[in-house]
């Protein structure tokens, strides 16, 4: 009884129950005993439940973790919240989320700036294809495959392009033509230090002529 009396008092209890089930074992009619079972009993319940909780808890902050380490964001989002769930106003949670929170709106941001540069190429693009500069067209298009690889949309104007550049190339006088017309724009826009276009302008003559 004194040694479960002890653990009681460490809060073992675990050990104390075995200790107060080997006393009752001696003394099976204890007046004192039962009753200290079976409040030892509530009270081993709400630990276990309390050892899950923390557990749980445990699980999800790591599972956050690994999620933000893999730039998996809104997973991570979903396991912080969870957490907070079991532990509300936790600050390592708490902190845990924000800090999630803060690199999913920079990804999204990012995405949102993509998707406005992907778009733009393309539409450079087709414009470029009416005036029939398929060269340009076809560096718009590429372009814009860096973008999103494999987008079929820029595949199919890109194929679209070069198909009607290699009508243009057909004719080596057209092909030369092209050619000097992009070197002197791209001139004329350094001039100008419309360097963005210029570049643009250089590739294009590059994709008629390789390594010139």
């Amino acid at each position: 009884m004194a040694e479960a009396v002890e653990f009681e008092k460490a809060n073992k209890i675990r050990e104390a129950i075995k200790a107060y089930e080997e006393a009752l074992a001696l003394r099976k009619n204890d007046p004192f005993i039962k009753p200290k079972l079976k409040e030892l009993s509530s009270d081993l319940k709400n630990l276990e439940n309390d050892e899950k909780l923390e557990a749980d808890f445990l699980k999800l902050l790591a599972l956050g973790d690994q999620n933000v380490k893999d730039a998996k964001y809104s997973e991570a989002v979903n396991q912080f919240n969870g957490a907070l769930v079991i532990k509300p106003n936790d600050p390592t949670a708490t902190a845990k989320l924000a800090n999630a929170k803060g690199l999913l709106d920079k990804l999204n941001a990012d995405k949102a700036k993509q998707e406005a540069e992907f778009n733009r190429l393309l539409t450079a693009g087709d414009e470029q294809v009416t005036k029939q500069l398929y060269s340009e067209a076809i560096s718009s298009y590429q372009s814009a495959l860096v973008i999103k690889p494999a987008d079929p949309t820029a595949t199919s104007k890109l194929a679209n392009a070069k198909g009607l550049l290699d009508k243009i190339n057909a004719d080596k006088a057209k092909q030369e033509a092209e050619f000097n017309r992009l070197l002197t724009t791209g001139d004329e826009q350094v001039n100008k230090q419309a360097y963005s276009e210029a570049i643009s302008n250089y590739q294009a003559a590059l994709v008629i002529k390789p390594a010139d």
